[in-house]
């Protein structure tokens, strides 16, 4: 069954992006994520592409039991306009058979008068290898009472998007940007259940842009499939 359009909505993704969002100097290729929460029956794996303000995540659910996918969704990024091009595949078997996007526009700046939480990030001494880099571990609880694991290294730069305002909400950006850190794993537990997202793979590749371009094939939701030998527009 493939994944609605409207499932993907910015804040859910831009979680998974965050992770990865560094310099165009200090990184460039693909990292692979896993996010999870609690006893789910089912997990998400993002593969990541990012080429200095390009940013491309290949999203698939997967069911827990028998590591099967069950659906697989696409976002692209256009550092031009600010927008996000949110893509579904459509089944094979459909008459219909290719990719569909729809066109998300820049998240409103928040009202400057409400204040972006920043708890207060403590390093525990305990450090992991994670991906194949150091990652040192940093703890923090929330005004709300949710308790904040964040792993990070220096060794990978810092994120690039801190100016979008879903990225503004996080609490932990602060924390991130402040000390050039990129995250390898973050665990959220509120009410005893705990959210986690985690770096599997990192692998440093230079990447042509066409990889961040829509595909040709691709068509705009509720619009009229474009006539053969047209090219969908790039992104950007």
């Amino acid at each position: 069954m493939p994944l609605p359009l409207t499932s993907l909505t910015r804040s859910a993704i831009l979680t998974a992006l965050l992770l990865t969002a560094t310099t165009a100097l200090a990184f460039e290729g693909k990292t692979t994520i896993k996010s999870s929460t609690g006893s789910a029956i089912t997990y998400s794996l993002s593969e990541h592409w990012v080429k200095g303000t390009l940013y491309r995540a290949d999203h698939a659910i997967i069911l827990a039991k028998d590591k099967k996918q069950i659906t697989s969704a696409r976002l692209l990024y256009n550092p031009q306009s600010g927008d996000f091009y949110a893509l579904r595949q459509l089944p094979i078997a459909s008459k219909k058979a290719g990719w569909v996007y729809d066109v998300i526009p820049p998240t409103p700046e928040k009202d400057a008068a409400t204040p972006r939480a920043k708890p207060a990030f403590t390093p525990t001494g305990r450090t992991e290898t994670i991906a194949g880099f150091r990652a040192a571990e940093y703890v923090a609880e929330t005004a709300t009472g949710v308790r904040i694991e964040l792993w990070a290294t220096k060794d990978l730069g810092r994120f690039t998007l801190e100016k979008d305002a879903i990225f503004k909400t996080s609490p932990w950006l602060d924390f991130v940007l402040e000390n050039d850190l990129f995250m390898l794993r973050v665990v959220r537990t509120e009410n005893r259940v705990a959210k986690r997202d985690e770096v599997l793979r990192i692998e440093k590749i230079s990447l042509d842009e066409t990889h961040f371009q829509l595909p040709a094939d691709a068509v705009r939701a509720k619009e009229k499939p474009k006539p053969p030998g047209t090219t969908a527009p790039a992104a950007p």
